[in-house]
């Protein structure tokens, strides 16, 4: 039989913590590097032909344009599709801890080099990724408070699973489009002669108020920490339009 010394036991403790302490620290310097680009400050945009991208047997094409500056990293791919009938379509990726008002001199740089090569009526699609962002809930507290008041979550939840209304995937798009939460992204893609509206999302996420993380923010609209609200999405999809 095998005797664990305490000893050891305290060192794997503290080892541990220090481990963790270490990674608190590593994401806190992360935020800490990320600023806003100064609006006299040259952004860079580098593009290359995207190997490395998944799905290659069904595609033509997948550029990738990146962009890279005081601990932000952002990706936009330009996809071209085999089958004829398809559009191109775009996907983004973020590492970028500042609110993505802050961040959209970044992106406007992107897509400027993306539409100076293909016009943005060639393009029918945006996958998002998530939705909302911890460093930036600006686009979710809207979703969250119209769910408190929205009678097809109301109804779902009450009749869940004989619900008369749509799944929460349903209610997410129609809140977000309601709601236009999106503004910012939608905006952007103005200046380039289009717009935008969400178009399907998946893996919606809901909680009880006073577990979501912006709280306080949904308590000033006087929702009870109790109720279950809706306010994010793990994949986000937009359709682009004329304007």
């Amino acid at each position: 039989m095998s005797i664990i010394s305490p000893i050891n036991t305290s060192l794997c403790i503290v080892q541990g913590f220090v481990l963790l302490c270490a990674a608190l620290v590593i994401a806190g310097v992360e935020v800490a590097n990320a600023e806003a680009p100064d609006p006299n400050e040259k952004i860079e945009v580098r593009s290359y032909l995207d190997r490395d991208s998944a799905g290659w047997a069904d595609k033509i094409s997948d550029y990738a344009f990146v962009v890279e500056i005081k601990g932000c990293r952002i990706q936009w791919n330009a996809v071209e599709m085999k089958e004829p009938a398809e559009k191109r379509h775009l996907s983004i990726r973020r590492n970028c801890p500042i609110s993505f008002s802050e961040q959209v001199p970044l992106h406007r740089a992107i897509l400027k080099d993306i539409f100076s090569r293909w016009p943005i009526g060639e393009f029918d699609t945006i996958s998002w990724g998530n939705f909302g962002d911890p460093a930036d809930w600006s686009w979710n507290i809207p979703i969250a408070i119209a769910s408190d008041k929205s009678k097809e979550y109301r109804d779902y939840r009450k009749n869940y699973p004989k619900t008369r209304f749509w799944n929460l995937n349903g209610i997410f798009v129609k809140l977000a489009n309601e709601t236009k939460s999106y503004r910012d992204l939608q905006l952007l893609i103005q200046e380039f002669g289009a717009d935008i509206e969400m178009l399907s999302v998946e893996k919606v996420l809901s909680q009880r108020a006073k577990d979501i993380p912006f709280y306080p923010e949904l308590k000033k609209q006087n929702i009870s920490g109790k109720t279950r609200l809706i306010y994010d999405a793990g994949f986000t999809y937009f359709r682009i339009k004329r304007q």
